[in-house]
């Protein structure tokens, strides 16, 4: 049986570091399809892939199990791991046109267990350069605009978000969950700061009790900025497996998100399982649980944050 294992957004910590122009042209990851033998293993292949394909000139978004591709999407990648007895796996990627679904690209490559990680960032970037060009020809089948003006009349960019506009920030563990959400919270305190001035927002220290839902608004009102965001760990969970010594996390955060008038989002984020490495330590695994949080996050924010 195949079992739907969706790419831990996670994966893409480094994407979610740059800032992203709206309307570019976007390449849609999707989960790998993984058999339950090899579920282990699936998020430092994904990881891998992800990272690799993460360059300045492709705008990779990673689309989870229950989402939608999103409309900017030009392409989609996607691909599954496979058994090939013994110690091999199979790593398979396809590139397909959402327009019509049409399979544009296969690449396939076989690698033992331990080196799967390796294997899989290879092949991801072997798929680079054949993205830029499946980029570049679907870019020249654009029906041409209507008007066209010269270059030089076009006028300036502006930024609509200035990089030192301020952002509330307040951070918590619950305190029934303190003890064991400390090390999480400790990690989004680290962070967040940096996801948000990659967005062109600067963190802003408050009192995480200024930030509950009957006060929310009010805060931010009275502060004279014009969004703000709670983080409060409600879970951090994780063991590791007596037989690999892999370990697993999960984490439980309630992200809220105010304006001056109204609590704009409201509602506790579930990451899936997070599986890393043996060799992986609890601050890396704290912070791949970080990564997913804010991953998932992410639409939330573009919605509610302006020019996020």
């Amino acid at each position: 049986m195949i079992v739907r294992m969706a790419v831990a957004l996670v994966c893409v910590w480094a994407a979610v570091a740059r800032a992203e122009a709206p309307g570019r042209d976007a390449i849609a990851l999707l989960p790998l399809d993984t058999e339950p033998r090899l579920e282990i293993y699936s998020q430092p292949v994904a990881t891998e892939i992800a990272r690799t394909l993460d360059v300045p000139d492709l705008d990779v978004v990673v689309v989870g199990a229950k989402a939608v591709v999103p409309e900017r999407a030009r392409l989609v990648v996607f691909g599954k791991m496979t058994s090939k007895g013994g110690d091999s796996v199979v790593v398979t990627l396809h590139v397909r046109n959402p327009r019509d679904g049409k399979e544009l690209e296969s690449l396939e490559m076989t690698s033992s267990l331990e080196k799967i990680d390796r294997a899989a960032a290879e092949l991801a970037g072997r798929l680079v350069p054949i993205l830029r060009d499946r980029l570049a020809v679907l870019r020249r089948t654009l029906p041409p605009d209507p008007v066209r003006r010269p270059v030089d009349a076009l006028p300036p960019p502006v930024r609509t978000v200035p990089m030192s506009m301020p952002m509330l920030v307040g951070i918590a563990a619950r305190p029934a969950s303190a003890m064991e959400g400390e090390p999480l919270r400790a990690g989004l305190a680290a962070l967040v700061p940096g996801w948000l001035r990659a967005h062109g927002r600067e963190a802003r220290a408050v009192d995480a009790a200024t930030l509950v839902a009957r006060l929310a608004p009010q805060t931010v009102r009275a502060s004279g900025v014009d969004r703000g965001i709670l983080l409060e760990v409600r879970g951090f969970s994780t063991h590791i497996d007596g037989r690999t010594k892999a370990r697993f996390a999960t984490a439980r955060v309630h992200v809220r998100i105010a304006d001056g008038g109204a609590v704009l989002f409201d509602r506790t984020i579930v990451t899936d399982t997070i599986v890393a490495k043996a060799e992986i330590g609890e601050d890396k695994l704290i912070e791949l649980a970080v990564g997913e949080v804010l991953a998932i996050a992410r639409p939330h924010m573009r919605r509610a944050v302006p020019s996020w």
